[in-house]
């Protein structure tokens, strides 16, 4: 009897703590999007760039020639720590980008695998049911 209980608590303990790793991931996704929409904006106005280019369509946000979100080196690690934390992986996080505007998502882990966080150059910043696929969420 002893037993049966501490095993139904142990499951209803690892079921809390799988939503709270979910939620923790969550939130460092949303801290790094906001680390590359600071760095965006750096790097359009920084260096005489005037420009955030990059990938003209969906991506996972690198490509054969360097793009913003690899040149900075700021950026590029958040984009690194972002492909780890997104639900799906690298396959989870999404850019859009030209020469005058951007946007990215990422699949978050919590409530559901259909939410995505999203930010652009407008400074939008926020939730959203599916990927990005053009330079604004």
């Amino acid at each position: 009897m002893v037993i049966s209980i501490i095993g139904m608590l142990s499951a209803v303990m690892l079921a809390s703590l799988s939503t709270a790793r979910q939620k923790a991931n969550d939130a460092a996704i949303q801290s790094d999007m906001e680390t590359i929409q600071t760095q965006a904006e750096i790097f359009f106005y920084g260096a005489g760039n005037n420009s955030y280019a990059g990938p003209t369509s969906n991506s996972a946000c690198s490509g054969a020639s360097p793009t913003m979100w690899d040149k900075d080196t700021t950026m590029k690690n958040a984009l690194h720590a972002l492909w780890s934390l997104a639900n799906g992986g690298q396959s989870g996080v999404m850019c859009y980008s030209n020469t005058t505007t951007y946007a990215m998502s990422v699949q978050l882990n919590a409530p559901s695998v259909t939410t995505f966080w999203c930010i652009d150059s407008t400074g939008k910043a926020g939730t959203t049911t599916a990927a990005v696929s053009a330079p604004n969420c």
